[in-house]
């Protein structure tokens, strides 16, 4: 009886994961973003920006580290660039060296440097709330954190999503946005 009843709950927890994790990828319609995608952050377009592009404007990369393929998941590459404000990430999948487009782009920081930190719509690393809204409107996903922190979800019809996660004094200190993946 009790093997049962640990099952259960077990399954149970499972599916509550599973439910959360799929609410995360694709969120109701009610909560869809109006309008078209913002696909670009730190000047890089996620669906259009090559790395070639991005080192253009950015210069070299502090970084650049190979992923390699595992099981049936295709390989790509991580590029990093580091300021004294800000880090940003971009990721390849089933690279192609630097003709490749990021499918993701990270930054995390208190502020913008440059462009590194600004959405093109021009949401910045330091941004509130009130400031989400007023560039991406009121139709997002609104979550706290175990640490007490927020993370907002900003996703598109499309599927594009932008994660912002604001610091504990309610500013965004780390953006990630992703273009569709299916």
């Amino acid at each position: 009886m009790h093997t049962t009843r640990v099952i259960t709950l077990l399954l149970l927890a499972l599916y509550c994961l599973v439910s959360t994790a799929t609410l995360a990828d694709h969120l109701p319609e009610a909560k869809i973003a109006r309008g078209k995608a913002d696909t670009i952050l730190s000047g890089v377009d996620v669906y259009h920006s090559t790395i070639r592009q991005a080192i253009k404007k950015l210069g070299p990369p502090t970084s650049a580290e190979v992923i390699p393929e595992k099981n049936d998941i295709a390989g790509g590459k991580r590029y990093e660039w580091k300021t004294e404000k800000t880090n940003l990430l971009l990721v390849t999948w089933n690279d192609k060296g630097e003709d490749s487009v990021p499918y993701s782009a990270e930054v995390w920081g208190a502020v913008p440097a440059g462009k590194i930190g600004i959405t093109g719509r021009g949401l910045k690393l330091g941004a509130m709330l009130t400031d989400v809204r007023r560039i991406y409107g009121p139709r997002f996903s609104k979550s706290k954190r175990d640490d007490g922190t927020w993370q907002i979800i900003v996703q598109w019809q499309d599927q594009t999503t932008l994660y912002l996660y604001f610091d504990k004094t309610g500013h965004v200190g780390h953006m990630h946005l992703m273009a569709a993946i299916e």
